[in-house]
C-alpha cells in the first residue's frame, strides 16, 4: 500500500453453536439433578408453540404421587416471574399451599401450567421416569399474541409428551425445584434483548439533525495561511495539526535551546550532568511504566472476550447497521482479495454498507473494482480532489456517505477475524454509553517472509497483546491502530472524525476520545495485515508514524495546564510517556549507545570524566535500565510471541536491538523532515 494511506490477526475457528433455553432458574437452596438428557421432541401443536419464538423450552416431570403442583410463568418485556403452588389438592378444589415466586430475564411470553401431573410413567431409568413427560393441561399466555390465527391469546393444548426432559428433578412435600439455565443461555438473551432496544433506539431517528448539523460545518471550505482546504471535517483548530507549532510552543522552544547554549557557555559540565540525569530519568520512567503495563496485562487483562459460542446463537438476532470504510489509493492487486475478507464476514449482508473511497485521479482502481460485479452493498466512493489528500480525509468523507449506526475502517489488505463486527456490537452492549471505541488487535499474515517482516510481528504481538490491554487496565488513553477500530457513528460525529493534517489520525483520535471524557476498549479479536517487507519502505512508513507521533505531542502540549485543571493528570503522564516519551527515546537511543560504547573501550582514558558525568545516583539508575530495562524488553517480545503462540518468533526476537537501530534512523528522518522540509501530509 502507498505510504499515503497505509498504515499498518489467524482468524478464530467458530464454536459450535449453542441454542438457548429458556431461562428458568432454581431457588438458591435446592440444587438441579445431575443427569440429563438433550430435547428429542416437543409432539403437539407445533403452529401453536412458534410463540416461543424457535427458542427450545424444556419442562420437568414431576413424581406421579398424590402432591400435584401448579406452575406459572408470567413474562413481560423486563422480567420472567414463576410461581410454583405445592399442596395437597382437596376433593372439593381447594387446596393448601405455599407460594413460592422467582424473577428472570426473558422475551415477552407467558406460560402458565396448570395443577396436576398425571400419567407419569415409572420404567427402567434411575429417578424412576421413562423419560416422557404427560400434562393434562398446558396454557400458554402471550401477551402480543395478534389474532390472526383465531387465538385470543390464550392456547390450551390437552397434552403435550416431552421426551427425554433435560432435566429431571425430585420434589418432596413443600419444597421446588426449577430448571436452570446456563450462564450462556442467559447472555444470549440478554444481548438479544440489548439488540432489540439498540434497533429501536437507532430506528426513532434522533440523530438525524445532528448528522445534518455536522454535514454542514463538514462541507465548508476553511483558509489556513492563505491556501484553501476542504477537510470533509469540522475544522477545530486548537487540536488541528494544519499547524505545527503555536507561537506561544515557539516561543518556549526557542527560550529553551538559547538557555542550554548559554548554560553550556557558562557552566558546562554542569549542565551535561544535569542534562544526562534528566535523559536517565526518562528511562526509568518509562521502563517502570512499562513493566507496570505488562504486569498488569499478565495478571488480569481487561481487553473484552466474546465466546463464538454466543455469537453464533444470535445468528438471527436483530443486528445494527454497519458501515465498512476502505480507503485505498493505486491498490488494484489487493482488491480482490479485501472483496474476499469482507464476503467472509459473518454479518446479514443486508445491513451492511462497503464503501470503497478512492482518490479521483485513481480510475484504474474504480475500473477494476467495478469490473468485479459486486454486490450491492458494496459501492465505490470517489473523493473529490484537494488537499491535504491523506487517508483521514478520505475517511471524513466516506463518513459523510455512511447509512450505518457504527462504523469500523479495514485497509485494503486487511483479513478481519470473520465475527468481528459482531463481536464489536456486543462489546458496545457490555458498556456504558460513554464507549465510543472498539480497538481490535492487529498482527500480520506474512511473518515469515523475512526478518525485517519477523521483527515487525513481534514488535505488534507485543503493543496489541501486552501493552494496549495493559493500557486500558491502568485507564490511560488509548493510542488507536490504524486500522480495525470500530465506533459508534453519534459519537464519531460529536467528536469531529478524524484530524485530515494529522499522518497518525488514529493516535491522534484515541486521545481525542479521552479528552472529552469517552472510552476506548480492546477486543480480543484479530485483524490480519501485511508486514512491510523492504527496509526502504518500512524506514519511510516508520518515519512518517513516529513524525505523526511528533505532530500529536505537540498538538495536546498545546495547553498542558487544562490537564491539571481538569484533574487530568493521569491523562498527562500518559501524553509525557507514551506519545511523548517513546519517541524521545528514539533519538536519544543513540546517544547514550556511543556513550556505553566509548566507555567499554576506552574506560583507562575517560573514566574519571565519566565518574564526573554520571553521579552515584544517577550510575545506579543507568545501571539499572542498561541491564533490567533490556532484559524486560526482550522478555516481553518474547511474552508477546507465546500468547500469540508464534513459537518460532521467539529465537528472532533476541535479535530485536537491531531492529531498535532501525527505529532510530526512522526518527532521524522524521525529525529532519518535520523541520526543514515543507510539511505534506500526504507524503
Amino acid at each position: 500500500m502507498p505510504d499515503s494511506y497505509k498504515s499498518n490477526e489467524d482468524p478464530q475457528e467458530p464454536s459450535q453453536p449453542v441454542c438457548p433455553a429458556l431461562p428458568v432458574q432454581p431457588p438458591e437452596d435446592v440444587q438441579a439433578s445431575p443427569d440429563s438428557v438433550p430435547v428429542a421432541t416437543l409432539p403437539g401443536d407445533q403452529e401453536n408453540l412458534s410463540i416461543l419464538n424457535g427458542h427450545r423450552n424444556f419442562f420437568e416431570p414431576a413424581p406421579s404421587d398424590a402432591d400435584h403442583r401448579a406452575l406459572t410463568l408470567h413474562a413481560s418485556n423486563g422480567t420472567f416471574q414463576q410461581t410454583e403452588q405445592d399442596g395437597a389438592v382437596k376433593s372439593d378444589g381447594a387446596d393448601d399451599s405455599t407460594t413460592i415466586t422467582q424473577t428472570w430475564q426473558v422475551f415477552s411470553h407467558a406460560i402458565r401450567v396448570q395443577p396436576g401431573f398425571p400419567g407419569i410413567e415409572s420404567g427402567s431409568q434411575e429417578n424412576g421416569h421413562n423419560g416422557k413427560l404427560s400434562l393434562d393441561t398446558l396454557e400458554l399466555e402471550e401477551a402480543t399474541l395478534s389474532q390472526e390465527n383465531g387465538h385470543n391469546g390464550k392456547l390450551s393444548l390437552d397434552t403435550l409428551e416431552v421426551e427425554e426432559a433435560t432435566l429431571k428433578r425430585s420434589v418432596e412435600e413443600g419444597q421446588a425445584l426449577a430448571q436452570p439455565a446456563t450462564d450462556g443461555q442467559f447472555e444470549v438473551m440478554r444481548y438479544a434483548e440489548w439488540l432489540t432496544t439498540e434497533a429501536e433506539h437507532n430506528n426513532n431517528g434522533s440523530h438525524q439533525e445532528e448528522s445534518k448539523k455536522y454535514a454542514e460545518d463538514a462541507l465548508r471550505t476553511i483558509t489556513v495561511k492563505g491556501q484553501e482546504f476542504r477537510p470533509f471535517a469540522p475544522f477545530r483548530q486548537a487540536l488541528s495539526a494544519s499547524k505545527t507549532l503555536t507561537r506561544g510552543q515557539a516561543v518556549i522552544l526557542s527560550t529553551l535551546m538559547l538557555g542550554c547554549g548559554l548554560g553550556l557557555l557558562f557552566y558546562g559540565m554542569k549542565l551535561v550532568i544535569v542534562i544526562i540525569a534528566l535523559i536517565t530519568l526518562l528511562y526509568l520512567s518509562s521502563l517502570l511504566l512499562d513493566f507496570l503495563l505488562i504486569m498488569l496485562a499478565l495478571n488480569q487483562s481487561t481487553e473484552e472476550q466474546i465466546e463464538d459460542a454466543i455469537v453464533h446463537a444470535l445468528a438471527d438476532a436483530d443486528w445494527p447497521q454497519y458501515t465498512i470504510l476502505c480507503p485505498l489509493y493505486r491498490e488494484t492487486e489487493v482488491v480482490p482479495q479485501f472483496v474476499q475478507a469482507m464476503q467472509a464476514l459473518d454479518y446479514p449482508a443486508d445491513k451492511l454498507q462497503i464503501l470503497f473511497l478512492t482518490e479521483e485521479d485513481d480510475m484504474e482502481t474504480r475500473k477494476a473494482i467495478a469490473a468485479m460485479h459486486l454486490p450491492q452493498h458494496f459501492s465505490i466512493v470517489t473523493v473529490p480532489a484537494g488537499q491535504p489528500r491523506t487517508k483521514p480525509r478520505a475517511c471524513n468523507f466516506g463518513l459523510l456517505q455512511a447509512t450505518g449506526d457504527y462504523v469500523v475502517i479495514y485497509d485494503a489488505e486487511d483479513v478481519p477475524d470473520p465475527l468481528q463486527l459482531k463481536k464489536a456490537v456486543l462489546t458496545f452492549a457490555n458498556h456504558d454509553s460513554d464507549l465510543a471505541c472498539v480497538q481490535a488487535k492487529l498482527n500480520y499474515y506474512n511473518p515469515k517472509q523475512n526478518l525485517l517482516t519477523r521483527w515487525f510481528t513481534v514488535e505488534y504481538s507485543l503493543w496489541f497483546d501486552l501493552m494496549l490491554p495493559g493500557m486500558q487496565q491502568a485507564k490511560l488513553p488509548l493510542p488507536l491502530g490504524g486500522t480495525s477500530n470500530h465506533f459508534r457513528i453519534e459519537m464519531l460525529l460529536r467528536i469531529g472524525g478524524w484530524d485530515p493534517f494529522n499522518v497518525t489520525e488514529d493516535c491522534d483520535l484515541g486521545l481525542r476520545l479521552a479528552r472529552s471524557g469517552l472510552k476506548t476498549i480492546v477486543l480480543d479479536s484479530t485483524t490480519y495485515e501485511e508486514a512491510n517487507s523492504q527496509v526502504k519502505n518500512w524506514i519511510r512508513q516508520r518515519s512518517r508514524w513516529i513524525k505523526g507521533y511528533l505532530l500529536t505531542y505537540l498538538v495536546y502540549m498545546r495547553q498542558p495546564l487544562h490537564y491539571l485543571r481538569q484533574g487530568r493528570l493521569r491523562e498527562f503522564l500518559s501524553l509525557q510517556l507514551v506519545i511523548g516519551g517513546k519517541t524521545a527515546v528514539l533519538f536519544v537511543n543513540p546517544l547514550m549507545w556511543a556513550l556505553l560504547a566509548i566507555y567499554i573501550l576506552f574506560r583507562p582514558i575517560v573514566g574519571d570524566v565519566y565518574q564526573a558525568l554520571f553521579p552515584t545516583p544517577v550510575f545506579y539508575m543507568g545501571t539499572l535500565c542498561l541491564i533490567f530495562g533490556n532484559f524486560l524488553y526482550t522478555y516481553s517480545y518474547l511474552v508477546g510471541c507465546m500468547k500469540r503462540r508464534q513459537y518460532s518468533l521467539i529465537k528472532w526476537a533476541l535479535f530485536i536491538p537491531i531492529y531498535w537501530v532501525m527505529m532510530s534512523i526512522a526518527a532521524s528522518l522524521a525529525l529532519f523532515q518535520l523541520i526543514f522540509k515543507k510539511r505534506n501530509p500526504s507524503r
